[in-house]
């Protein structure tokens, strides 16, 4: 369970970091951290 969720929060801050990387600076960090918190909250929904 815990190596599972390990996986969802590195998921979710391998897409922030994409996004991060493409918008760029701290703005750019912080939107693809929220984007990346809530795709880990939307997963573990289901």
């Amino acid at each position: 369970m815990a190596k599972e969720k390990g996986n969802e929060e590195l998921a979710g801050l391998a897409l922030g970091a994409l996004i991060g990387g493409s918008t760029s600076g701290t703005i750019g960090a912080i939107i693809g951290g929220v984007i990346g918190f809530v795709t880990v909250t939307i997963v573990k929904k289901k």
